[in-house]
């Protein structure tokens, strides 16, 4: 509840300051130890105007952050500590209270943001709206490893134009524009009619695979965007089949790709596995019979992965493996055993998942390892994760799917729960929602977000906050939740949100919940960013 999201908060903010305590500290040492020096005390007195100067600069920065983000016990601290420095701005020499101002609350914070928006380290990307899908590749091939290490600073276009003029969309990138534009970039790119991948149902999900023949460069492209969206904590809410996911989080693939090409092929009908119900030895999978070695028993590589092909060709294989369906009716040359038709299942599974798509996989893995400081989950974690759901069945029914840990970062699920988004969401002012029109109209917005399909709820938690799914754990800082603000303005005010810092102001003067939904429906519609 509020509490729990109440001491979320302060953690985030104790680590934070004492993040900038450290780093503090490595500063005060690396100056005391001018005195060493010959003419140490002159330099010391230098060291120490120019730290109080940083110090000064990035308190002051930090108090644009917590004011946007409805910090104000936070924002009131730097500026006490901003007018502190400044009263002891001649000081030359080191006390207790110099050393104090030096490891402030938000040091750490306050230096991040100044890098990230104040000294252009965030690279711009100027994305047309009229193009959206060319223009943001285009943008995202140029980036380099060492651009990427900070989010890309996102200024729309709305118009051709606009490119010739000073008028852009004038809203400001302080993570909202960011994170709206990589959602939508993520669901062009996994769309199937552009060409990159294709959709399989297993059970109900459309998990997507690579497809043939894919533009490289796109492909790359997405592989950056499934970095950022990682690094960022920000589920896209796109599903990649469970093959996919072990093979991206595979730390050599294009080597590993070689070394499966160089191993084929077998000779068919010299089957290599054991029957299909058999246990698999020391808690890999069986040995594939197309070879492929160590490579592919790492991936976790089995027939089951034919599964994300298509479902019904698995479903069939498998009965005529149990002779429970005829082959007459299809073009199979091979044995007709248990082991035969095991290793057929596996081959045309290696094919479309693996060899068919290597050149694909190469560039989508390049593109997302070309983002630094990506946490992904180890290959043995993955497949592992695989093996322990396969034992949980009973072997007279079918296995139950792999659930891939880089599957469940990259999606955050099928849906975006209404209690879940209760839980992460706040109110004010205070006053508003203990009044009968503000607890009447929180009530109407969440039974217009619970009447809402799947694909509309992620679209508005997108207009909101930027987010398609509520990220593990909640948001991340430093605003871990979404505010709904209760706006004392006329029922003629359309909703406005501020993607940047989770908030929606809702007006609390409409008459029914009607009125609420169709303006909410009417506001959301509006993609272009405005400074408000």
């Amino acid at each position: 509840g509020t509490r729990s999201l109440r001491r979320q908060a302060m953690t985030q903010e104790i680590q934070l300051s004492l993040q900038s305590g450290l780093a503090s500290l490595v500063l005060v040492a690396g100056t005391l130890a001018l005195h060493l020096a010959p003419g140490g005390s002159v330099m010391l007195g230098w060291a120490v105007s120019l730290l109080l100067a940083w110090r000064c600069w990035e308190a002051t920065v930090a108090p644009f952050w917590w004011f946007r983000a409805r910090r104000m016990g936070m924002a009131a601290s730097h500026l006490l500590v901003v007018l502190a420095l400044l009263n002891r701005s001649k000081n030359i020499h080191f006390d207790l209270f110099t050393s104090f101002m030096m490891l402030g609350p938000g040091a750490f914070l306050g230096c991040k943001i100044a890098l990230e928006f104040f000294v252009g380290e965030r690279t711009p990307v100027f994305v047309q709206r009229w193009r959206f899908l060319e223009s943001s590749v285009e943008q995202l091939a140029t980036l380099t490893r060492r651009q990427l290490r900070f989010a890309p600073n996102v200024i729309y276009i709305s118009s051709p134009e606009e490119l010739t003029g000073e008028a852009r969309e004038i809203g400001l990138d302080f993570g909202g524009l960011f994170r709206d534009w990589l959602a939508q970039l993520a669901l062009g790119l996994f769309d199937a009619e552009n060409g990159l991948v294709e959709h399989s149902c297993v059970d109900g999900t459309c998990y997507a695979r690579l497809k043939p023949g894919g533009d490289l460069k796109r492909l790359e492209a997405m592989g950056k965007v499934l970095g950022l969206a990682l690094r960022d904590q920000q589920p896209l809410g796109v599903e990649i089949c469970p093959p996919l996911a072990h093979l991206l989080t595979h730390p050599t693939l294009p080597r590993a790709l070689q070394h499966i090409r160089e191993s084929l092929p077998v000779p068919l009908g010299q089957p290599s596995v054991p029957p299909m119900d058999a246990e698999p030895s020391d808690g890999l999978p069986t040995s594939p019979s197309v070879s492929g070695g160590e490579e592919l028993r790492r991936l976790g590589f089995c027939a089951e992965w034919l599964r994300y092909v298509s479902q019904e060709e698995y479903d069939f294989w498998r009965r005529a493996a149990h002779g429970a369906a005829p082959l007459d009716a299809v073009d199979y040359q091979g044995p007709r055993s248990a082991e035969g038709l095991r290793e057929h299942m596996e081959r045309k599974a290696l094919s479309s998942l693996v060899l068919d798509v290597s050149t694909e996989l190469e560039h989508l893995w390049r593109g997302l390892r070309s983002v630094p400081n990506v946490s992904l989950p180890s290959l043995e974690r993955e497949v592992k994760r695989g093996l322990e759901d396969a034992e949980e069945e009973r072997p007279s029914k079918r296995r139950r799917l792999e659930r891939s840990v880089l599957q469940g970062l990259i999606s955050g699920g099928p849906d975006v729960p209404v209690t879940l988004w209760q839980g992460v969401t706040r109110y004010s002012p205070v006053e508003a929602t203990q009044a009968l029109d503000g607890q009447r109209t929180v009530m109407w917005f969440w039974d217009y977000v619970s009447s809402l399909s799947v694909e509309k709820r992620s679209q508005l938690l997108q207009w909101i906050t930027g987010y398609r799914r509520i990220p593990p754990g909640g948001f991340p800082a430093p605003v871990p939740y979404m505010t709904l603000y209760l706006a004392n303005v006329g029922p003629d005010r359309l909703p406005t949100a501020h993607t940047c810092g989770l908030q929606l102001d809702l007006p609390r003067s409409y008459a029914d919940a009607a009125q609420l939904g169709q303006r909410l429906g009417q506001a959301s519609a509006e993609r272009q960013f405005y400074l408000v």
